[in-house]
């Protein structure tokens, strides 16, 4: 991952995605992390543009990376991110 590249973070609000997401900012990436509703601020408060997941999880991606994703990383583990496939 570099400077100007785009990765979606699934399970971005936990732990390991909490320290993902920072790490990733800090090399300049853009990050969409996926969380509940209630930890948007929090995803927000750590530099990643939040997105809920579950249905309609594409769209909300999509509608966020207009130039597409260059990566992903699922730090929840529930395979939601081979629907950006």
């Amino acid at each position: 991952m570099k400077s100007g590249e785009t990765v979606v973070m699934d399970g971005a609000a936990g732990g390991v995605g909490s320290v993902a997401v920072q790490i990733a900012r800090h090399l300049g990436a853009t990050v969409i992390g996926t969380a509940s509703e209630r930890n948007h601020e929090y995803l927000r408060s750590l530099g990643a543009e939040p997105v809920t997941y579950g249905e309609g999880f594409v769209e909300q991606v999509r509608a966020v990376a207009k130039k597409g994703v260059d990566a992903a990383f699922d730090a929840a583990g529930k395979g939601s991110l081979s629907a950006l496939v």
